[in-house]
């Protein structure tokens, strides 16, 4: 496993802003869909750990219009994302990796050439089993790869 000493998360928060992008020795990592957001400019390797098979794809808009959704359009158990998200993950070139059931979720995912399976069960054995977020299981994928310096942009998690 390749050792990383300063590893950035980016999330989709409003402090997402604050990312040092021109930073090159800051190994940067984001998730789910951030890809799309105005600004974002590059990313080292992505994370999608929601199950491929549970994600409600949100229909592209009409050319100068904006895709609407509504909470009771979704599907409980559902992950919302991009129309193109899945073609989006299956073209990039930079590590993604994805749950450690990618390949049963969506067979094709197999094929990905940047498709990497999350190794859940190794940091499961060396932190324990208590991660509630996408955030938290890159902060220990972080550390398990040697991380020395951690920056997060982007991450305010909360609920209601």
């Amino acid at each position: 496993m390749d050792t990383i000493e300063r590893y950035g998360i980016v999330g989709t928060a409003p402090s997402w802003r604050l990312t040092p992008w021109n930073d090159t020795g800051i190994f940067l990592a984001s998730m789910n869909d951030a890809y799309q957001m105005d600004g974002f400019e590059r990313a080292d390797e992505f994370y999608d750990l929601h199950p491929l098979d549970h994600f409600y794809l949100v229909p592209e808009a009409q050319p100068g219009q904006k895709a609407v959704i509504y909470a009771h359009q979704i599907p409980i158990g559902s992950y919302v994302r991009p129309a193109k998200h899945l073609d989006w993950l299956a073209t990039q070139t930079i590590p993604v990796w994805l749950h450690p059931d990618h390949a049963t979720q969506l067979p094709t995912s197999a094929g990905w050439p940047s498709a990497r399976p999350f190794p859940k069960a190794e940091l499961e054995a060396t932190f324990g089993r208590y991660f509630t977020s996408t955030p938290a299981w890159m902060l220990a994928h972080a550390i398990l790869r040697g991380a020395k310096e951690v920056h997060i942009y982007g991450i305010h998690l909360s609920t209601e």
